[in-house]
Order: structure tokens, then C-alpha cells, then sequence
């Protein structure tokens, strides 16, 4: 992969906020008054071309007056009212990081306006506030392209090889064989994996210079996942500079309980190092995580910014409802306690070196599947255990069971299916869908259900009989029993026996899991298949106020509406199904303003095929568009919002003549 270097300035992010006094009247709510905190001028101000404020630091610049760290540059900038007794008081602030090598900046730009007149009030501080993430070209640009090349498997250690012998110009300074040969040797761990296993994946990044010269960086992950203490190293250098500019990750789970991650960088990887542990346990008695960090030396630059957090981190932490403790813990560490009350809610403990932090009872936005490990009594918290919850937790579950539905986004409601009428449960909506779930009634028993899954080209039904067993259909080949469990030709779905019913999944296309008993149905997916899916399930995106998406993307009145909208549609009583989806006009005529209107239900309702009678019915409330009653064009209710809310009949069970659905 070939890139041409940064050649103009480009904003990433622009956000800018002004704040508003509005007064209303008690009298009439409706009428408001709002007074813009901020002069016009001053809004004006932070409009105009952004400042090119003074350096605040002296020690390691450049000519341009910017800190370097070894090639990458970091400038960190600040601008200042001239005048702090003006009314309109005005800061700034810009923190770039300049990437020589690559020839770019990230710029973080920042722009805060205050009014003096408003007093000494959190309000005051910050009414007007602007903020830009840009993108830039570095100052003195030296290069012409860029080149990336990523190889896995074996031939990964011969490309980071062959990395120094490029035909135009070698790397002077990394003879032939020494790049992978200083990759392996620079961690001071008991056993570096280079020696023993090709790296999983190689990473090279080419520059070439308006001079000819080659530079870059490469990268290799090399991993042992069967030795008894688990392991993984990933190296990375910089190539064509005599600096010797490394960066050595090794991480090791040293047990069921613990892992242990090092990283150093800098010359030879020995100017800066942190250590990271991860440890399972109970704080009280509840399952807890304790993550810690320590480092023995930073760069200036990471030094002062760890300062300027810990100013801020007082005033975030009490925003966020955290109570704090002037408490001298161990310098140059950080502790976090992560502490499991329930599936929905955890304890959190920050300790830095000088302030303890606390928040009891913290919201999470899924459930962690904790079973017996939440009871004082249960088996302790692994690492494993650890990870499997945390990737289930990611995975979303939806549950029918009779007329009861839950959606993967939580959403409850109740919905009896007329007899015979498949439904959509949930399908893949953003592609061609690789997978469709179906779901039906069964006339046998009221209580009982089939399921049909269409996946990728091949089609599964599981029929019960009203006994209750299931039969297991495929591509409409009835699977023994003793067939069990079964895969399909191409081994991408897999059906098997668990309890009283079925489990089927294809995680290729993101079903992790389908159970079916006949009268219970569990559908999980995976984490890659959110905000992707529609149907009955929902759309798995969190959005539980606009849970009852119909198919073409309007918002139904009621769950009843919901589920009818996914019904499949039949044009005979052959197929068992008795009733279909229409348009329905409300049977009277709406006076508005005097004038008379018909209205059509915007959404679909139920009614029994032709030939056939309703043999229960129900009421449900309908969006209804309206229009005058001399109006016989149809279409053009299309596409237009609905006019009102009302209560129709709509046929949920149907009845036919014996002769009239044969044929």
C-alpha cells in the first residue's frame, strides 16, 4: 500500500458551544426570552484565524521552538488574555504532535471564553467554549511517499529481513540480517519468542525522502499461546536512524489470577519503562479486577502532561460523582479497583499518588453473566472466566417465549401470532441478508411454534409434532435423529441436541446461538452484529425508545403494529396462514374545521383472505394519515406523516371453508 504525504491542513472535529440566559413567563410558557452571555464581539473573536500562542517550555526544542522526543515532536502551546481586568476574558490553547518521519501533525486546538460580569460561578468560567482537531503537514516536509506492507505467517521473519536489503538504497546503518536480529534481542525477559517462533504478523512502513533515504518503522507480534505461563512480544524499531529508537512489549499471564505486562522504549528500549498488572480477586465480597501501573522514568513531555491531568482530575472526578481522599499513596503508581455488585453495576476505587477517588453503585450499559461467581460462597474469578464474561456480555440475547418477546435491546411486550403465519425474528438488515429467522404458530396447539432459518443458501426447520418432539428438517430433507449433531456440507452451520430442544449456529454469519424447544426461543448474536439487525428482535443498537421499527423504517404506534409489520404475507390459505397485511380506511368520516376527511391506517393491519372469516378479533391503535373525502388519490398518501391516532378491528384468528384453501 502506497500514500502520498500530507499536503494541507485539514480540521478533523470543530465543536463550538455558546451559552444562553432564557427567562420565561409563569404566566405563558411558551414565551421565553434568551440573552446571549457573551458579547457579539467577543463570540467574534474566537471566530477569527486561531492564535500562534508562546511556548511554554524552554528545555528541548528545535529551531521552530517545539520539545522533541527522538523524531516525533510533541509542541505544547497556550495563549492567555493580555488584559485579565477585561470583562470578556479569553484562553487558549494548542498541543500538537509532530511526526517528522511521517511528515504530519495532529493539532488539538482549543479556544475558552469567560465573563468576568457574571461573577465567581461555575457558569462563568466557560460560556463560550471552541475546540478543533486538525490534521497538518509537518513544517519542513522531507518526504516523497509512504509504503506499507503487512505479512503474516511464516514469511513474516523474511520480510522484516529482506526489509534491508532494498535494491535503490540500502539502510547504512542496519546491515544485512541485524533488523530482525535487533527486534529479538532487545527485551531483558527470561526467553525472547523471536528464537523460537516466526512472528504471528510483520508490520513495515517505508519513508522515502526527498533526499533518496530510506526511513521507517516495523513491527512484529510474535505470541506462544501453549506454554504454561501464556505469552506474547511485540517489537517494533525505528529504521534508518542511529538512534537505535526501539519499543519492547512483553506481556505474560503468570498465572490464573494474575498477568504481568512490561513496556519500554527509547534507545534500545532502555530510557522509559511502565509495568502494568491485571489481578482477579474480591474486594469485600465481590468480584473485583485490580489493574496497576508503575513506571520508573517518562519523557518530559508525558511528565507535564500527567501534571496538567492531575489539576483536572479533582474537578472531573466530582462531576462524575466521585468522592475524593486527600490519601499519600505510592508514588509513580496507579491503582484501579473494579468491584462487581451486581450483572449492572460495579464499585470503582482511583488510587494516585496523592488522592484516593470513589464512586459506589456505577451503571454499565450491558449485564455481565456472572452466575455463582457473584455469591460470596462461589468459585473465584479467573482471568479466563474474566475474558469469557466480558466477550459474552458483548454478545446480545433475544428471548420469546408464548406471547412474551424480548428484544436484544432489553424491550419487553406481549404478542399472540395468528396460527400459521410466519414472522420475521430477525435478519440481517444492512447487506443482503446472509441470515433470515422465521417464526411461526403452529394450528396443532396454541402453544407451540416452528422455526425456519435461512442462511446463506441453505434453509432449516424445526417442526414440532404435538407431542412435542422435534423434527429437524434441512434444504427439505427430513435429519434423523441419530444424525445428530449435524453440519452442513460446507461445515459453516451446526445443529446439535441440547435438553428438550435444538441448538443451531453459524458464527460465520453471526449467529452464535439459536435454541428452540417448540414453545422457547433463545437467539444470541454476536458484538459484530450490532445496530445491524431488524425484525421482531429489534434493531440491536441500544435505542430502546425506538425499539418498534417496521420495514420501511417508520415507528410504530403499538407492539401489535410492530409485529404485524413483520408478518410475511400469503396470498392463499394453502401455506396454513389465514389472514394478510392491508391498508385499511377507519369506516367513517372525521369532521375537521367543518370539513369532512377519510382516513387510511399508515400502518398494517390484519384482515382474514378472501373467502375466510374472522373468528377473533381485537382492537389496536393505528397511525392514520387523512385527506378530504372528494379525494380518491391513494398514492398520495405516501411517504406522509400521520394525522392521528385510532382504535381498528383487526382479525387475529380466521376462519376458512374445508374446500377453499386445497388448491
Amino acid at each position: 500500500m502506497q500514500f502520498d504525504p500530507c499536503m494541507r491542513e485539514t480540521d478533523l472535529l470543530t465543536v463550538r458551544t455558546e451559552a444562553f440566559s432564557v427567562t420565561r413567563n409563569t404566566d405563558d410558557p411558551n414565551l421565553d426570552k434568551q440573552i446571549q452571555l457573551l458579547a457579539e464581539s467577543a463570540l467574534n473573536c474566537a471566530s477569527k484565524p486561531r492564535f500562534r500562542p508562546e511556548a511554554m517550555h524552554s528545555e528541548g526544542k528545535d529551531s521552530a521552538g517545539n520539545a522533541v522526543l527522538s523524531d516525533e515532536v510533541m509542541s505544547m502551546k497556550t495563549v492567555t488574555p493580555s488584559d485579565e481586568r477585561s470583562q470578556n476574558l479569553s484562553a487558549g490553547h494548542i498541543t500538537c504532535i509532530e511526526a517528522l518521519t511521517f511528515g504530519f501533525r495532529v493539532c488539538l486546538e482549543t479556544q475558552s471564553e469567560s465573563d468576568a460580569k457574571l461573577g465567581d460561578m461555575l457558569l462563568s468560567k466557560v460560556v463560550g467554549f471552541n475546540f478543533v482537531i486538525s490534521f497538518k503537514p509537518a513544517q519542513n516536509p522531507v518526504l516523497e511517499n509512504i509504503e506499507v506492507e503487512i505479512q503474516t505467517g511464516p514469511r513474516s521473519a523474511a520480510k522484516i529481513i529482506q526489509m534491508t536489503t532494498t535494491a535503490e538504497k540500502p539502510m547504512t546503518t542496519h546491515p544485512k540480517g541485524r533488523v530482525l536480529r535487533g527486534l529479538r534481542g532487545v527485551l531483558t525477559t527470561d526467553k525472547n519468542l523471536g528464537d523460537s517462533f516466526p512472528p504471528l504478523f510483520a508490520i513495515v512502513c517505508r519513508i522515502r525522502g526527498s533526499d533518496g533515504n530510506l526511513r521507517g518503522y516495523e513491527l512484529a507480534l510474535y505470541a506462544d499461546a501453549t506454554a504454561s505461563k501464556p505469552r506474547a512480544q511485540i517489537l517494533a524499531m525505528e529504521l534508518g536512524s542511529m538512534e537505535n529508537w526501539k519499543v519492547c512489549f512483553d506481556a505474560e499471564k503468570q498465572n490464573e489470577y494474575k498477568a504481568l505486562m512490561v513496556m519500554r522504549w527509547g534507545k534500545d528500549c532502555q530510557d522509559y519503562k511502565i509495568t502494568m498488572e491485571g489481578i482477579t480477586g474480591r474486594l469485600a465480597t465481590n468480584p473485583a479486577l485490580k489493574f496497576k501501573a508503575k513506571w520508573e522514568r517518562f519523557p518530559s513531555t508525558m511528565n507535564h502532561a500527567g501534571k496538567v491531568l492531575a489539576l483536572y482530575l479533582p474537578w472531573a472526578a466530582g462531576t462524575l460523582g466521585f468522592t475524593e481522599t486527600v490519601h499519600r499513596n505510592p508514588s509513580k503508581q496507579l491503582s484501579l479497583y473494579l468491584a462487581a455488585t451486581s450483572p449492572r453495576t460495579l464499585d470503582m476505587i482511583l488510587k494516585t499518588p496523592e488522592m484516593t477517588f470513589c464512586k459506589t453503585t456505577v451503571p454499565l450499559p450491558f449485564a455481565v453473566p456472572f452466575d455463582d461467581t457473584q455469591s460470596p460462597s462461589g468459585p473465584p474469578l479467573t482471568l479466563t472466566k474474566t475474558l469469557s464474561m466480558l466477550a459474552e456480555s458483548y454478545k446480545s440475547e433475544c428471548v420469546a417465549e408464548g406471547v412474551s418477546f424480548t428484544t436484544f435491546d432489553g424491550v419487553q411486550y406481549r404478542y399472540e401470532m395468528p396460527r400459521g403465519c410466519f414472522h420475521v425474528l430477525a435478519q440481517n438488515c444492512l447487506s443482503s441478508p446472509h441470515f433470515i429467522i422465521l417464526m411461526k404458530a403452529v394450528s396443532i396447539s396454541a402453544s407451540l411454534h416452528a422455526l425456519k432459518a435461512h442462511i446463506n443458501d441453505n434453509v432449516l426447520e424445526i417442526i414440532p409434532s404435538a407431542s412435542g418432539e422435534l423434527r429437524l428438517m434441512y434444504n427439505n430433507h427430513e435429519v434423523p435423529p441419530r444424525n445428530l449433531p449435524f453440519t452442513d456440507t460446507h461445515g459453516e452451520v451446526v445443529v446439535k441436541r441440547e435438553g428438550q430442544g435444538l441448538v443451531l449456529s453459524a458464527v460465520h454469519y453471526g449467529l452464535d446461538r439459536v435454541y428452540f424447544s417448540g414453545r422457547r426461543m433463545e437467539l444470541k448474536i454476536g458484538s459484530a452484529m450490532r445496530g445491524r439487525t431488524c425484525g421482531m428482535c429489534g434493531r440491536n443498537d441500544g435505542e430502546t425508545n425506538l425499539a418498534f421499527r417496521t420495514p420501511d423504517g417508520g415507528l410504530a404506534k403499538s407492539a401489535a403494529c410492530f409485529a404485524h409489520s413483520w408478518m410475511m404475507n400469503h396470498d392463499s390459505c394453502k401455506e396454513d396462514c389465514k389472514v394478510q397485511q392491508n391498508r385499511l380506511e377507519l369506516g367513517r368520516r372525521v369532521s375537521v374545521f367543518g370539513e369532512l376527511i377519510h382516513c387510511y391506517s399508515a400502518e398494517p393491519v390484519l384482515r382474514c383472505l378472501p373467502g375466510c372469516f374472522p373468528a377473533r378479533t381485537a382492537l389496536f391503535n393505528v397511525s392514520l394519515h387523512c385527506h378530504p373525502a372528494d379525494n380518491t388519490d391513494h398514492a398520495s398518501l405516501v411517504g406522509k406523516d400521520s394525522d392521528m391516532v385510532d382504535s381498528v378491528v383487526s382479525h387475529t384468528e380466521c376462519s376458512c371453508p374445508v374446500d377453499h384453501c386445497s388448491d
